[in-house]
Protein backbone atom coordinates (compact mmCIF):
# COMPACT_ATOMS: atom_id res chain seq x y z
CA UNK A 1 0.00 0.00 0.00
CA UNK A 2 1.49 3.45 -1.02
CA UNK A 3 0.41 6.83 0.53
CA UNK A 4 0.12 9.48 -0.72
CA UNK A 5 -0.09 13.23 0.97
CA UNK A 6 -3.72 14.66 0.16
CA UNK A 7 -2.17 17.39 -1.66
CA UNK A 8 -0.58 15.33 -4.45
CA UNK A 9 -3.52 14.08 -5.57
CA UNK A 10 -4.23 14.88 -9.41
CA UNK A 11 -7.14 17.63 -9.53
CA UNK A 12 -10.45 16.51 -10.93
CA UNK A 13 -12.35 18.40 -13.39
CA UNK A 14 -15.85 17.87 -14.54
CA UNK A 15 -14.14 17.22 -18.36
CA UNK A 16 -11.69 14.86 -16.90
CA UNK A 17 -14.58 13.02 -15.02
CA UNK A 18 -16.83 12.43 -18.60
CA UNK A 19 -14.35 11.55 -20.19
CA UNK A 20 -13.44 8.91 -18.41
CA UNK A 21 -16.93 7.67 -17.60
CA UNK A 22 -16.80 8.49 -14.28
CA UNK A 23 -20.48 9.86 -12.60
CA UNK A 24 -19.83 13.93 -13.17
CA UNK A 25 -23.53 14.62 -12.79
CA UNK A 26 -23.95 12.68 -9.40
CA UNK A 27 -20.87 14.15 -8.31
CA UNK A 28 -19.96 17.69 -7.74
CA UNK A 29 -16.17 17.49 -8.84
CA UNK A 30 -15.44 21.08 -8.15
CA UNK A 31 -16.68 21.25 -4.98
CA UNK A 32 -14.38 18.28 -4.52
CA UNK A 33 -11.53 20.42 -5.56
CA UNK A 34 -12.03 22.56 -3.43
CA UNK A 35 -12.86 20.20 -0.07
CA UNK A 36 -9.17 19.17 -1.72
CA UNK A 37 -7.28 21.88 -1.31
CA UNK A 38 -9.25 23.33 1.83
CA UNK A 39 -8.39 20.11 3.43
CA UNK A 40 -4.75 20.12 2.49
CA UNK A 41 -4.15 23.35 3.02
CA UNK A 42 -5.59 22.94 6.82
CA UNK A 43 -4.71 19.14 7.69
CA UNK A 44 -1.26 17.12 7.13
CA UNK A 45 -3.43 14.34 6.04
CA UNK A 46 -2.24 10.99 3.67
CA UNK A 47 -4.40 9.11 1.69
CA UNK A 48 -3.75 5.71 1.07
CA UNK A 49 -4.15 4.46 -1.96
CA UNK A 50 -3.65 0.08 -2.36
CA UNK A 51 -1.47 -0.94 -4.48
CA UNK A 52 -2.23 -4.77 -5.84
CA UNK A 53 -1.62 -8.04 -4.36
CA UNK A 54 2.27 -8.96 -3.47
CA UNK A 55 1.72 -12.12 -4.74
CA UNK A 56 -0.84 -14.81 -6.58
CA UNK A 57 -4.01 -14.30 -4.78
CA UNK A 58 -5.23 -17.60 -3.13
CA UNK A 59 -8.08 -18.84 -1.28
CA UNK A 60 -7.69 -18.25 2.99
CA UNK A 61 -10.93 -19.42 4.17
CA UNK A 62 -11.87 -22.38 5.97
CA UNK A 63 -14.36 -24.70 6.05
CA UNK A 64 -16.91 -25.41 7.92
CA UNK A 65 -15.73 -28.51 8.73
CA UNK A 66 -12.60 -26.92 10.05
CA UNK A 67 -14.48 -24.06 11.86
CA UNK A 68 -16.75 -26.27 13.42
CA UNK A 69 -16.51 -30.28 12.43
CA UNK A 70 -20.09 -31.73 12.72
CA UNK A 71 -21.42 -35.31 12.24
CA UNK A 72 -24.00 -36.19 10.35
CA UNK A 73 -27.02 -38.52 11.99
CA UNK A 74 -27.47 -41.27 10.74
CA UNK A 75 -27.47 -45.49 11.04
CA UNK A 76 -23.32 -45.41 10.88
CA UNK A 77 -22.64 -42.43 12.65
CA UNK A 78 -24.74 -42.84 15.36
CA UNK A 79 -26.42 -45.88 15.65
CA UNK A 80 -29.18 -46.31 17.47
CA UNK A 81 -29.98 -49.12 20.56
CA UNK A 82 -33.03 -50.86 22.23
CA UNK A 83 -34.43 -47.72 23.46
CA UNK A 84 -33.48 -45.44 20.13
CA UNK A 85 -33.47 -44.62 16.95
CA UNK A 86 -30.43 -43.17 17.16
CA UNK A 87 -28.06 -42.45 20.09
CA UNK A 88 -25.59 -39.68 20.34
CA UNK A 89 -22.61 -40.97 23.19
CA UNK A 90 -19.90 -38.29 22.32
CA UNK A 91 -19.62 -34.58 22.91
CA UNK A 92 -19.82 -32.41 19.96
CA UNK A 93 -21.57 -31.15 16.96
CA UNK A 94 -25.16 -33.29 15.32
CA UNK A 95 -27.27 -32.23 12.21
CA UNK A 96 -29.86 -33.92 10.52
CA UNK A 97 -30.07 -34.83 6.93
CA UNK A 98 -33.91 -35.58 6.79
CA UNK A 99 -36.34 -36.21 9.06
CA UNK A 100 -36.41 -38.20 11.75
CA UNK A 101 -38.87 -40.74 12.15
CA UNK A 102 -39.62 -42.46 15.75
CA UNK A 103 -40.47 -45.88 16.53
CA UNK A 104 -43.23 -47.61 18.91
CA UNK A 105 -41.18 -47.64 22.07
CA UNK A 106 -38.20 -46.01 21.26
CA UNK A 107 -36.54 -42.34 21.77
CA UNK A 108 -35.85 -40.22 18.10
CA UNK A 109 -32.83 -39.05 19.27
CA UNK A 110 -30.75 -39.83 22.56
CA UNK A 111 -28.24 -38.34 24.10
CA UNK A 112 -26.16 -39.51 26.66
CA UNK A 113 -23.49 -37.06 26.79
CA UNK A 114 -22.32 -33.59 27.62
CA UNK A 115 -21.33 -30.59 25.27
CA UNK A 116 -23.61 -31.74 22.69
CA UNK A 117 -24.84 -29.40 19.72
CA UNK A 118 -28.37 -30.52 17.75
CA UNK A 119 -28.72 -29.19 14.62
CA UNK A 120 -32.43 -29.98 13.18
CA UNK A 121 -31.18 -27.98 10.20
CA UNK A 122 -34.86 -27.90 9.17
CA UNK A 123 -36.17 -31.23 9.49
CA UNK A 124 -38.69 -32.43 12.04
CA UNK A 125 -38.25 -35.12 14.81
CA UNK A 126 -41.84 -37.04 14.16
CA UNK A 127 -43.73 -39.23 16.42
CA UNK A 128 -45.53 -42.53 16.27
CA UNK A 129 -49.38 -42.96 17.16
CA UNK A 130 -49.56 -44.49 20.23
CA UNK A 131 -46.15 -43.74 21.51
Amino acid sequence: MRAYPWHALPRVTREHARSTGALADLVDVNALSVARETLGSLLDVEVAVAAGPAGAVSATMKSLAEVEPRTAINSTNTPGDANSVYRISQPGSYYLTGNVQGALGKSGIQITSSNVTLDLNGFSLEGVAGA
